[in-house]
């Protein structure tokens, strides 16, 4: 047999040593034949020998194989390390940035004024304003503007001027829209300024509300129709069914009008109006007895 083909060794009931090699083949050696048994273990020393150095050699390939993805790991843990490193260094740099112009922001506030002022052809016997000779200011009302989300409200002092106070720095030299809150006056096209410390802003100013009167007028039977509806010199008449609406030029409004109702047969009516309210007004015309 060749004992370098030994595939399988088993000791029988006797003591003697039963080989069988890759083929399946049996055989028998008895441990008191000192020839044959030096052979069994000339061979197997070999086979053992070989053995041992293939598990040596595998197990250095799976220790190199260990060692390599240790220093894999090692190398990705090292270049994360070194990435969190740069991203910490980035994020405390932006947190200063951002700190230090917060802080500045605060540090250093700036003021500005709007003065509000009228429309050339306002007219001068609106109560919500007040003649300087040379223009009308209106002394009601507030102003706001709008900071990225936060509102600022001011009122309109007596002079027709608004202060806006502590504002943050970040807002210098910002467009900012401009918003009126009156009940008879609002702000003309031009809403969007440039704010600066210690800028004066002039917003102009135009009537509203007070152009025009509607409403019906009636006796205790039905509607009226070419009944006269007057203020001073302006007059319209009420239509088939009774209703009117009177057009107020600029320079005739004011916040109450004396409304004159006149039709031939019926006594002459005058009612106290207040445009503003913008309701329609329902008029009763008793007839001349």
């Amino acid at each position: 047999m060749d004992y370098n083909k030994i595939n399988k060794i088993d000791i029988d009931g006797n003591g003697n040593i039963v080989l069988q090699d890759t083929n399946g083949s049996n055989i028998t050696v008895n441990y008191n034949d000192t020839e044959e048994f030096n052979k069994l273990i000339s061979s197997a020393n070999k086979k053992l020998l070989s053995e041992i150095q293939k598990n040596i050699a595998e197990q250095e390939r799976q220790h190199e194989t260990i060692i390599k993805a240790i220093q894999n790991e090692l190398k990705i843990r090292k270049q994360k390390s070194k990435i969190k490193t740069t991203l910490l260094t980035i994020s405390i740099i932006v947190i200063l940035f951002i700190s230090y112009f917060a802080i500045n922001s605060y540090l250093n506030p700036f003021s500005f004024i709007v003065s509000i002022k009228s429309s050339k052809n306002l007219t001068k016997n609106i109560l919500e304003i007040k003649d300087d000779r040379q223009n009308i200011q209106i002394t009601k009302g507030y102003i706001f503007i709008n900071l990225n989300g936060n509102t600022r409200k001011e009122k309109i002092n007596n002079e027709g001027k608004v202060f806006f106070s502590e504002l943050p720095s970040k807002y210098k030299n910002r467009k900012v829209v401009f918003n009126l809150i009156s009940d008879y006056f609002q702000l003309t096209k031009n809403k969007i300024f440039q704010i600066n410390a210690n800028k004066t802003i002039t917003l102009t100013v135009e009537q509203k509300g007070l152009d025009r009167i509607f409403g019906s007028v009636r006796d205790t039977i039905c509607f009226l129709d070419s009944v006269s509806v007057s203020i001073d010199k302006l007059e319209t008449f009420t239509d088939k069914n009774g209703k009117f609406e009177l057009i107020i030029p600029q320079n005739e409004q004011k916040i109450i009008q004396n409304v004159t109702f006149y039709k031939k047969g019926y006594k002459i009516k005058e009612k106290t109006i207040k445009p503003i309210v913008q309701e329609p007004q329902e008029i009763l015309l008793n007839p001349i007895k």
